[in-house]
C-alpha cells in the first residue's frame, strides 16, 4: 500500500471519529496503538468504498489501529481468505471487542469456516475459543439470511434439502462446540460471552420445529444444566442468557 493511500484511509477514519466512544474505551484498555472509536458500520462503509487487496488488508490489520483493523476485516471479507491467513490475524487480536468484531465482519462469512475452526481449536491461544464460538454463531445467522431466505420460501418437501445445503455443516460445528464448552471447564469472560452468543443462535433453530436430526432443546438443556451448576459469574451469564432466549423463542412459536 502506498503511503498516500494509507494517509487517506487514516483521514477517513478520523473523519468518522467518535471521541466519546474512544475516550470510554481508552479508559478500559490501552491495547490499540490508536483508537478513534468509529462504529462497525462506518468501518464497513470505508471498506466498501476502497479497493483494498488482501495484502492491503493485512497491512492495515498489522497497524494495530483499532479502526483500521475493523476496516481491514470488513474489506478482507470480499476476498474470502483462506483459514491459515486469518489464523495468523487472530494472533494479534488484542481485546474482547476485536474478538467479537472479527466474526461479525469477516470470519462468520468465510467459506473456509470448517478449516478455520479446526486450526484455531488446535492452537487455542488468547481469544481463539471465543472467536471460534462467535464465528460459528455468526455463520448460523449468515446461512439463515443469505441462503434460507434468498429465494421464495421452500415447500415443506424441500425443507430437508435446504437444511442440508445451508445449515448442516455449520450446525454440526455448533453441536461439537457446545459439547466441548461443557467439557472445557472454566470459561473466561470472553469465552462465556461467545458461548452465550452461540447458544442463543442455537435456541433460535427451534423456529424450524426441530424437524431435523438435531435435538435443539436437548442440547440446550445440557449446556444450561452444566452452566447453572457452576458458581462463577461467567457460567451464570451463559445460563441466564439461555433461559431468556428460550423463553423468547417459545413465546414467538
Amino acid at each position: 500500500m502506498t503511503p498516500e493511500k494509507l494517509k487517506e484511509l487514516k483521514f477517513q477514519v478520523r473523519r468518522h471519529m467518535n471521541g466519546e466512544v474512544a475516550q470510554i474505551m481508552k479508559g478500559l484498555d490501552d491495547a490499540y496503538k490508536a483508537n478513534y472509536g468509529i462504529s462497525l458500520q462506518h468501518a464497513k462503509d470505508i471498506a466498501m468504498a476502497e479497493d483494498l487487496s488482501p495484502d492491503d488488508c493485512t497491512e492495515l490489520w498489522e497497524t494495530g489501529w483499532r479502526d483500521l483493523m475493523l476496516v481491514a476485516a470488513a474489506a478482507m471479507r470480499r476476498h474470502d481468505p483462506k483459514a491459515d491467513v486469518i489464523v495468523r490475524w487472530t494472533m494479534s487480536v488484542p481485546t474482547i471487542e476485536m474478538a467479537d468484531a472479527l466474526p461479525f465482519l469477516l470470519t462468520g462469512y468465510m467459506t473456509d469456516i470448517e478449516k478455520l475452526v479446526v486450526d484455531l481449536h488446535e492452537r487455542d491461544m488468547g481469544f481463539d475459543f471465543a472467536i471460534i464460538c462467535s464465528t460459528v454463531a455468526r455463520a448460523l445467522i449468515a446461512r439463515d439470511d443469505q441462503r434460507f431466505y434468498a429465494a421464495a420460501p421452500p415447500q415443506p418437501s424441500q425443507l430437508r434439502d435446504v437444511w442440508l445445503e445451508s445449515f448442516a455443516p455449520v450446525v454440526t460445528l455448533a453441536v461439537a462446540l457446545l459439547n466441548f464448552a461443557i467439557l472445557r471447564g472454566e470459561w473466561s469472560y470472553a469465552e462465556a460471552r461467545s458461548i452465550s452468543f452461540l447458544a442463543r443462535q442455537w435456541c433460535r433453530l427451534q423456529r424450524y420445529g426441530c424437524i431435523f436430526e438435531y435435538d435443539v432443546p436437548g442440547v440446550m438443556h445440557k449446556v444450561m444444566q452444566v452452566a447453572s451448576q457452576r458458581p462463577d459469574p461467567n457460567a451464570i451469564l451463559v445460563a441466564r442468557d439461555i433461559e431468556d432466549e428460550n423463553a423468547m423463542v417459545k413465546s414467538s412459536l
